[in-house]
């Protein structure tokens, strides 16, 4: 027979451990949730984390549209002021052409008025012929001193003097606007 003091411990132990095993098992269920919470909060701040690198992402996308977007505004608006620009100069470049054209009608006219007025088939040398020979001769030694004359100018004056059978004059002339030129 067992001592009943020690059937008693022995009773009160076991009932201590049966109450223990109902606590050790909540405490565990318990410790489960926990970990369990722990893992949900983990996967939640991950979700938060992608969620902040996906809006950066975004925002950084917005951003850098907005500024393909201005760039694409400010290069339209360099193109239009480029092509008024252009429009500009090309309203000035057909302005200088009728200038030239007009200059050429003129220098025609005046060279058709001056072989008109020397005119090599005569054979004499009437006092007007004579008076616009030296008027272009003494243009000529003007030029061949040092008078500034562009090299068109001095074309000019080359085709007058050859009118006016002052060759030599005329070929000097060349030679001059040539080496004018040639400087430039």
């Amino acid at each position: 027979m067992i001592d009943p003091e020690l059937s008693g411990a022995l009773e009160e132990s076991e009932k201590s451990r049966e109450m223990k095993i109902p606590e050790e098992i909540e405490r565990k269920k318990k410790e489960g949730e926990l970990e369990n919470l722990a893992g949900k909060v983990a996967n939640s701040e991950k979700e938060n984390e992608l969620h902040r690198q996906s809006e950066i992402e975004l925002q950084n996308e917005i951003n850098h549209r907005e500024k393909e977007s201005s760039l694409s505004e400010e290069r339209i608006t360099e193109i239009e002021l480029n092509r008024e620009r252009l429009e500009m100069e090309e309203s000035k470049i057909q302005n200088e052409i009728n200038r030239l054209e007009n200059l050429l009608s003129s220098i025609r006219n005046e060279e058709s008025e001056l072989t008109k007025i020397y005119n090599p088939k005569s054979g004499k040398n009437s006092a007007e012929q004579v008076k616009v020979q030296n008027f272009y001769i003494s243009e000529a030694k003007e030029v061949l001193r040092g008078k500034v004359l562009t090299a068109n100018e001095m074309f000019d004056l080359a085709k007058r003097l050859k009118i006016v059978k002052a060759f030599n004059y005329a070929r000097r002339i060349l030679a001059r606007a040539a080496a004018d030129l040639a400087l430039n």
